[in-house]
């Protein structure tokens, strides 16, 4: 092996040796604040579902990472998965991800009221009872009285999504609750801050409001 070579191979191996202690320190990091975070019992698993999505997202950013050590985005994703799987367990959802965006409409309805700045949503004119039924599969992570105006309010997540069914007369779902595309988690209504039987629907995105109109013809 030449002189040149052999620089090069232990510039290499410099290099590998870098990224893995690197890499050791910031999960270890992490995995400490997570563990703190888990154990208290004021974080909901959504939360901690998306500070694992966060993580994701940060470790795949590191440019550092991705430089001339060879390793990429796709060979990292996997190993993070692992090694949160082998520390928590089974009890931890990955639900974020392989997360669904919503699709088509929750009911059958004529738009009453279209997406304009100060109401990000849709409204459906629709009889009382109607079925209202959820755009993606998620985990309802709100089920009940909203008092800021939603009056009855079931809220389905799934990884940066959340979709808003507010409005209803009934809630035939429990917080906590899995449920697909498709499924009724509620009846329509007139409940809260409303001026006649509608659905009025939202979509957010990474806790902003998105406009749910480009969702129904997905």
């Amino acid at each position: 092996m030449s002189l040149l070579n052999l620089h090069t191979t232990k510039n290499k191996i410099k290099n590998m040796t870098n990224t893995i202690q690197f890499t050791s320190n910031s999960l270890k990091a992490v995995f400490d604040k997570t563990y703190v975070s888990k154990q208290s019992s004021s974080i909901a698993s959504t939360s901690f579902n998306d500070m694992f999505s966060t993580l994701i997202s940060d470790a795949n950013s590191i440019s550092s990472l991705n430089d001339a050590n060879g390793l990429s985005n796709d060979f990292l994703s996997p190993i993070l998965l692992m090694m949160f799987n082998q520390l928590f367990g089974n009890d931890i959802s990955f639900d974020t991800i392989n997360a669904s965006s919503p699709e088509g409409a929750p009911v059958n309805g004529a738009l009453t009221q279209t997406s304009h700045e100060g109401h990000v949503a849709l409204d459906f004119g629709i009889p009382i009872g109607t079925d209202v039924k959820t755009t993606m599969e998620g985990k309802i992570t709100f089920a009940g009285w909203n008092n800021e105006g939603y009056g009855n309010l079931v809220i389905v997540e799934n990884g940066a999504y959340k979709t808003y069914y507010a409005h209803l007369s009934n809630i035939p779902v429990n917080l906590g609750q899995s449920v697909k595309t498709g499924d009724v988690i509620g009846l329509s209504g007139n409940t809260g801050n409303s001026t006649g039987p509608h659905l009025h629907y939202e979509i957010r995105k990474n806790g902003i409001a998105i406009n749910p109109i480009t969702s129904l013809n997905s």
